[in-house]
């Protein structure tokens, strides 16, 4: 129940970040080269999305210490491994 409510807490906090500063009509448009600048980023959501993502990160982890090798056998540890690393990244960006 905690993973679940976590997930959807980080599924909606992505979905208003990426609203508010990509789809939003806050956007300049640079007449000259028609290009779109975004309104800066809002640390406040990353900061929501980033530890959104340290209970996963942490039970991930905790699996692989106890499954040892076993842990890459399974082909949804990384599908999770890549939803951490892309989450993580999209903060760094």
């Amino acid at each position: 129940m905690i993973a679940a409510f976590i997930h959807i807490v980080y599924v909606i906090s992505l979905i208003i970040y990426i609203n508010k500063i990509f789809l939003e009509a806050d956007a300049e448009w640079d007449d000259v080269t028609g290009v779109r600048h975004s309104p800066p980023t809002d640390k406040k959501w990353l900061c929501i999305i980033g530890t959104c993502l340290i209970y996963p990160l942490v039970y991930d982890v905790t699996q692989a210490f106890k499954q040892g090798s076993d842990y890459l056998k399974d082909v949804w540890n990384y599908m999770d491994m890549t939803h951490l690393s892309l989450g993580y990244f999209n903060i760094f960006c």
